[in-house]
């Protein structure tokens, strides 16, 4: 008994030098950037031979469960940084407001939003309690949620849809892009921005310890006034803020060839 209560004790000692070996190690900025998309409404998904459950499912495990789960893993490193907790996150200007043929999308970027800004709550709160302690760890964190447009990458281009196409083996695979079919929308990208302008624009408002960054919906300036427009009804006139939301749609619609 004896030995095996000093094995047990020497397995914990090792067990707690490791970890204090783990949280010597610093991150100073954690930027989750997952993302997958879709183009069609929930009632083709809906009437499509594999239906809308794997389509949804896969938008929350990537969008929303991935940036978790990788925050998680972060998280240990991030808390033993100088500079406190530091956060980028990346979600959508479909994050704050809803447009059709992107519900399983905007689901999994509101709920982004919802842990994110709760977690920011939740960090703010062990820092005050940290100062109150007079301990050395109470940086304040920084959490900026950006909230991207029109951006020319190739998300919409692998955008999940309903399941059309067969494998060899005679399974089906979750389709994307123009051959997604059932009410697929194809959006211009004339107007968008470069990647490398969207991640200056973030970098730099989380630098300033911004909490959010928003941008334009299509590139342009007027795409800008009309993200933070939308925004603003979607609060005080809901249904205006809906008929504005599909016009704005309807004007990225690509023209059909």
């Amino acid at each position: 008994a004896e030995a095996k209560a000093e094995a047990n004790a020497e397995a914990k000692a090792e067990a707690n030098a490791e970890a204090k070996a783990e949280a010597k190690v610093a991150l100073g900025l954690c930027v989750l950037n997952a993302g997958l998309a879709m183009g069609t409404d929930f009632a083709a998904l809906a009437e499509s031979p594999g239906g809308a459950m794997p389509v949804m499912k896969r938008l929350m495990d990537v969008n929303y469960l991935g940036a978790v789960g990788v925050y998680e893993a972060c998280r240990p490193f991030l808390a033993s940084s100088s500079g406190g907790t530091r956060l980028l996150v990346v979600s959508s200007v479909v994050g704050l407001v809803a447009p059709p043929t992107r519900t399983g999308y905007a689901a999994s970027k509101f709920a982004l939003r919802g842990f994110f800004d709760a977690l920011r709550c939740e960090l703010l709160a062990e820092c005050q309690q940290a100062k109150g302690e007079r301990s050395k760890k109470a940086t304040k964190p920084t959490v900026t949620l950006a909230y991207p447009g029109a951006v020319r990458t190739e998300i919409n281009a692998a955008r999940l849809g309903p399941k059309e196409k067969a494998t060899a083996g005679g399974a089906t695979t979750i389709g994307g892009g123009s051959e997604a079919g059932g009410g697929a929308l194809e959006l211009s990208l004339e107007k968008a921005m470069t990647p490398e302008r969207c991640a200056a624009i973030m970098q730099r408002a989380h630098a300033g310890g911004a909490r959010s960054v928003v941008y334009s919906t299509d590139g342009s300036a007027v795409g800008a006034a009309k993200s933070r427009v939308i925004s603003a009804l979607a609060v005080v006139a809901p249904a205006v803020a809906d008929s504005l939301i599909i016009h704005t749609m309807r004007q990225m619609q690509k023209p059909k060839k």
